[in-house]
């Protein structure tokens, strides 16, 4: 074999996505990226946590104004009907002969 040949022959050289320069240009800057979506996302926690801890107070009133309600909804559940009982009797026998009276004719 001739090696004179082979001697400036570069493997990296052949390829040219495998050159060491550009391969560690694109190892940093894929690092670089992920750094900055891992910075990103930590803030982003940082500013949730934050507003949460700033809303604390405006949460307490709600979930207590929501307790109160379902209170309130179940007490007005085990209230009388507001239409008294002869009146709804009424409504329905009127009902009733009026039905009668389509049936008839």
């Amino acid at each position: 074999m001739n090696h004179e040949l082979y001697h400036g022959l570069n493997v990296f050289h052949l390829f040219g996505f495998l050159n060491t320069q550009m391969f560690s240009a694109g190892l940093k800057l894929m690092v670089v990226g992920m750094l900055m979506v891992l910075l990103f996302l930590l803030l982003m926690m940082l500013f949730i946590m934050l507003i949460e801890f700033l809303n604390r107070s405006h949460t307490k009133m709600e979930a207590q104004r929501i307790q109160q309600e379902r209170k309130a909804q179940k007490q007005n559940a085990f209230q009388e009907p507001t239409i008294p009982a002869a009146v709804l009797a009424a409504a329905v026998s009127a009902y009733e002969a009026e039905r009668q009276k389509l049936f008839i004719t």
